[in-house]
């Protein structure tokens, strides 16, 4: 949602880190984050440290940035982990 709402791809990665309970979870953002910040793509991001999200997860971020359709994708990603943990994927935001 916080890319639906506007906010730059950038700040909402560091808002979830920060409010993520997570802390490997945190730290995956973090490091996208700090990768866009310097300039690069989420897609470059995920090809840096594949080990940080699952082969699905990846490809449906990349699939959303190449299309500009990221804040989509993630509420896909969302939706789909919501059904596999049974509605309770709860910090989970975009």
């Amino acid at each position: 949602m916080l890319l639906e709402a506007g906010l730059a791809p950038i700040d909402a990665f560091e808002q979830e880190a920060a409010d993520q309970e997570d802390e490997g979870i945190s730290r995956a953002l973090c490091v996208l984050r700090d990768h866009l910040v310097r300039g690069g793509g989420l897609t470059d991001a995920i090809d840096k440290k594949p080990e940080f999200l699952p082969i699905d997860v990846q490809l449906a971020l990349k699939t959303g940035e190449r299309t500009g359709r990221l804040a989509e994708a993630l509420r896909w990603l969302y939706e789909e982990l919501s059904l596999e943990v049974g509605g309770g994927a709860a910090t989970l935001e975009y």
